[in-house]
């Protein structure tokens, strides 16, 4: 058997071969200790829900969780040694994720309940202090493909693959939904006298043209329903899956005979509508969490550069002091309020100003928190802490308006009802 044919049973990974258990082919012996823990628990039926499940996780410092003020942060409650904590788990998406989290307390000692929240992608955990750190439980979560979200994932300019593929999916279906009602106009002006061979060559022409709708555009929505069937439930994507189904046989049978155009333009104008509605329900639920939390676009944790050693550690933002050096990564928030130390930066100042444009910083020059640093990473000096930066009184500024505002519009209409 060739090298490229064997796949690891875990993670999915090319291997040679040279691992085996049970039939099965291992890329390292990481991923056969999983495979293994998993069989003594007689948890095997987590590679029956989904083929290759393991992710290898990125290795990360998360050390500075284990500071009390940190994990006050996520702390939904804290009683002796008992601690209750809600993670935000992006990378939760199917039941195979599901499964996997809710059973952390079998292969992890110290973890004592765990439940999964699928439609915010929440995981709330239970766990012991003196068994298990706060830290350890955010490492092996990364490894095993569920890294936590610490609120400076919020700080990324960029779309993630899931929204991309949601806005190609709009731009797709809009551009193919036009194309087909103009090749169908001929069909609704019976007045038009248009050669029957014209009008079967814009027939065809409206079925390609359905292709990429249904098989690109609708594709996330058939995978959710098939998963949802094999586990034996129903969601929301069967019966729409069902009525593009029927829309497009139809349709096909309809060309194929010489019948008519089918329902085309209806399956293309329905998909368009309902990615468009799925993109607004997305942003307005992320605006509406991420509203009146600063804690929530500013960064848990930087990393504080040694200037004796030249390493970095990464510690609590609250925590830094004037003085203190840090470090700054690509499309990472500046924090606190700081001075430029390295020759020179380009910093995003949009979310602040509005102001599209990068902003060129040279070493010695102040920068203000909320900024985005783009381009090679910088190291900066704190000026200010954190709830005395610029940006900070900003947002309580801002807060107060909000509220005097309201306030003011009570005020206004409370006389007619008292």
């Amino acid at each position: 058997m060739s090298q490229d044919s064997v796949f690891c049973y875990h993670c999915g990974l090319p291997c040679s071969g040279e691992i085996q258990k049970n039939n099965h082919f291992f890329c390292c012996f990481g991923c056969l200790s999983v495979y293994e823990i998993l069989g003594e628990r007689n948890l095997d039926s987590y590679y029956q829900i989904e083929s290759y499940p393991g992710k290898p996780g990125k290795k990360e410092d998360f050390s500075y969780l284990d500071d009390p003020g940190a994990l006050e942060k996520f702390a939904l409650f804290i009683h002796q040694n008992h601690v209750s904590v809600s993670l935000e788990i992006p990378a939760i998406h199917c039941a195979s994720c599901v499964y996997l989290l809710e059973h952390l307390y079998s292969f992890l000692p110290g973890v004592l309940r765990s439940e999964v929240n699928f439609p915010h992608k929440k995981l709330v955990l239970l766990f012991d202090l003196e068994k298990i750190r706060f830290s350890t439980i955010c490492e092996e979560l990364t490894k095993l493909g569920y890294r936590p979200k610490l609120y400076s994932d919020l700080s990324q300019k960029a779309r993630s693959s899931q929204d991309h593929h949601l806005l190609t999916s709009i731009g797709i279906s809009g551009f193919c939904l036009g194309n087909i009602m103009l090749f169908t106009l001929p069909e609704y002006l019976s007045g038009l006298q248009v050669p029957s061979h014209f009008l079967q060559f814009f027939r065809y022409a409206s079925l390609v043209l359905s292709l990429p709708v249904l098989f690109y555009c609708a594709k996330p929505w058939f995978q959710r329903a098939f998963s949802s069937i094999k586990r034996g439930s129903l969601v929301m994507e069967v019966p729409i899956t069902l009525g593009l189904s029927a829309l497009f046989l139809s349709s096909i049978y309809a060309i194929i005979s010489h019948r008519g155009q089918g329902y085309l333009d209806s399956l293309a104008g329905f998909v368009f509508l309902l990615l468009l509605a799925q993109y607004f329900q997305e942003h307005h639920l992320f605006h509406h969490l991420f509203r009146g939390k600063m804690e929530k676009y500013i960064p848990l944790a930087v990393n504080k550069v040694d200037s004796l050693n030249r390493t970095t550690q990464k510690i609590l933002v609250e925590n830094l002091q004037p003085g203190d050096r840090i470090q700054v990564c690509h499309q990472e928030v500046i924090p606190v309020d700081s001075k430029v130390l390295s020759d020179e930066i380009l910093v995003d100042f949009s979310f602040m100003t509005g102001e599209e444009k990068p902003v060129l910083k040279k070493k010695g020059q102040k920068v203000w928190a909320g900024g985005v640093l783009l381009g090679k990473k910088a190291t900066l000096e704190v000026l200010k802490p954190l709830h005395e930066s610029f940006f900070a009184n900003l947002w309580k500024k801002s807060q107060k308006e909000k509220k005097k505002s309201f306030s003011s519009f009570l005020n206004q209409i409370s006389p007619y009802f008292t």
